[in-house]
């Protein structure tokens, strides 16, 4: 017998003596006391907010110290309850320590203010949604699921044979040639991209580059233009861009202009959606202030330490491919 076994049995013997719960036949009470716990548990579960912290969230997969798809709790948060589910949110959430917090993204006046419990209409089909939502109890009636709007063609799996895909590719023509039979915008030229990216940079910065905007590119095309997932993204971007210029002098102002570019739009995503709380934004402050700096002055000493120093808190952080809360 297990130790929450004795605990409940324990538990229910010290009820005996509850007038209400003397009606119940004294050879059934154990079972419908844990029918009950079991009922409350699987409420509590459907309902409760999953916690995942941002500086464990942020870390990668595999990384010994954290496991970033699972949580590190789940919890019931009176206001948070406040805010129903819609496929495409106009709020972001995210944990600061014991603080759940808020964002909001731009909403108007009368508009209901929705979160995202885990499936956005960006990167998972209507079946796919309808399916994990249905686990949560309930139908979704947001305005995407009640006009049936959909980019599904752009998010159903195309690949027949996950097998025959190449483990790696070498130039911007292999990319292209395995991708050439999905339509601009598959998520699919997105996963690939994202795959191949990391063990690009060691060789080919600009390809790693390429890698990165395709997947910058493919969100586009599925309407994503502005979200927390491309913060990410785009730090990478800025990285990338100052590895090729660290090589191909020549083309220092064409890539320095690339990492301002790139710079920015994670900054504004970050202050946005984690209001200067994303783990990189000091980081990533500090890099592009360096680089007005270099501009101003000529000297890249201090420029080159901020962005190595960025590189390496880039490195903690977890691929910007979404997962279900």
């Amino acid at each position: 017998m297990s130790s929450t076994d004795d605990l409940v049995k324990r538990i229910v013997s010290k009820l005996d003596e509850h007038p209400q719960w003397s009606l119940v036949p004294k050879t059934r009470r154990l079972d419908y006391f844990t029918t009950l716990l079991r009922l409350i548990s699987s409420r509590l579960m459907t309902n409760a907010h999953s916690i995942y912290f941002v500086d464990r969230l942020e870390r990668r997969p595999g990384d010994a110290t954290s496991d970033s798809s699972t949580p590190s709790g789940v919890g019931l948060f009176p206001v948070a309850s406040w805010f129903n589910h819609s496929c495409r949110a106009n709020l972001n959430s995210f944990f600061y320590g014991d603080k759940l917090i808020f964002v909001s993204a731009g909403i108007r006046k009368g508009e209901e203010i929705c979160d995202n419990y885990g499936v956005s209409f960006f990167n998972y089909t209507r079946e796919e949604r309808k399916k994990f939502l249905a686990g949560r109890g309930f139908t979704c009636h947001c305005s995407v699921c009640v006009t049936n709007d959909s980019i599904d063609n752009l998010l159903e799996s195309s690949i027949e044979n996950p097998k025959l895909v190449p483990e790696s590719i070498s130039t911007v023509g292999d990319f292209k040639q395995l991708t050439n039979s999905l339509p601009d915008g598959h998520k699919h030229i997105e996963t690939i991209a994202q795959t191949y990216a990391k063990a690009a940079g060691s060789t080919d910065p600009k390809l790693q580059l390429f890698l990165y905007e395709q997947i910058l590119e493919c969100q586009r095309h599925r309407g994503l233009h502005f979200s927390p997932e491309q913060i990410r993204t785009h730090l990478s971007c800025a990285l990338s861009s100052y590895d090729v210029m660290r090589i191909s002098r020549r083309e220092k102002q064409v890539y320095g202009l690339n990492i301002q570019i790139h710079l920015f739009a994670a900054l504004v995503r970050m202050r946005t959606f984690h209001g200067k709380l994303y783990p990189a934004y000091n980081a990533a402050k500090s890099a592009a202030d360096e680089f007005t700096r270099m501009q101003e002055t000529g000297l890249e000493a201090d420029f080159v330490v901020t962005m190595e120093g960025l590189r390496c808190v880039v490195s903690k952080l977890k691929p910007a491919c979404c997962t279900h809360e």
